[in-house]
């Protein structure tokens, strides 16, 4: 039965780009909004021609209309008045965070090392603390060790390989790496980043 009208229950058909809505007259129906999506309209099954004449469209043979303008009022049962349409509630978006500004920090280090790495990490440590201490507002340090916690490490060796630890990782809102220090670090380094 698709293309036909049954009895005389459907009257518009509004044609949207992606979907098809049709509109039934026993009930009362918004169109779409021709803002969103250009809408075509035509009349189909009995009657269509004298339908298509209030609108102000032309009609073809076959019972179907060609509009002139599509119109954006409700369309409702004859006899029955149409419910007051409420506006959506706006939809807040929150502003996107800034590229580049450092949101958490990860301490990349060696839990089983020799003395030498020992001392290079605690030292690299204190430099970050010290450098973290001067902010108004600190993001979260996670230290993990390259050596026994290797999967969580892999996530951010796999952004960019330590070779010499400690590492330090500063990633962004969205765990992008902005930048990593390694090594012996000094805490000139660790503020430009955090600036």
């Amino acid at each position: 039965m698709m293309g036909q009208a049954v009895g005389a229950v459907c009257r518009t058909v509004v044609v949207v780009p992606v979907a098809v809505a049709i509109l039934v007259a026993a009930g009362c129906q918004q169109p779409p909004s021709p803002a969103k999506a250009p809408a075509t309209s035509v009349a189909v099954g009995p009657g269509a021609a004298s339908d298509a004449a209030k609108n102000g469209a032309s009609a073809v043979p076959g019972g179907v209309a060609e509009p002139k303008a599509a119109s954006t009022a409700p369309v409702c049962a004859a006899g029955s008045e149409c419910p007051p349409t409420a506006a959506p509630p706006p939809v807040t978006v929150p502003a996107p965070e800034p590229a580049g500004k450092v949101k958490v920090i990860v301490f990349l280090d060696k839990e089983e090392c020799c003395d030498c790495t020992r001392k290079r990490q605690d030292d690299a440590w204190k430099v970050l603390q010290d450098a973290l201490d001067s902010l108004p507002v600190k993001p979260p340090v996670e230290r993990v060790h390259v050596d026994t916690q290797a999967d969580q490490a892999a996530m951010y060796t796999g952004l960019e390989p330590l070779m010499v630890p400690p590492g330090i990782y500063f990633l962004d809102h969205s765990q992008n790496l902005i930048q990593m220090l390694q090594g012996e670090v000094t805490r000139d380094q660790i503020e430009k980043i955090l600036d």
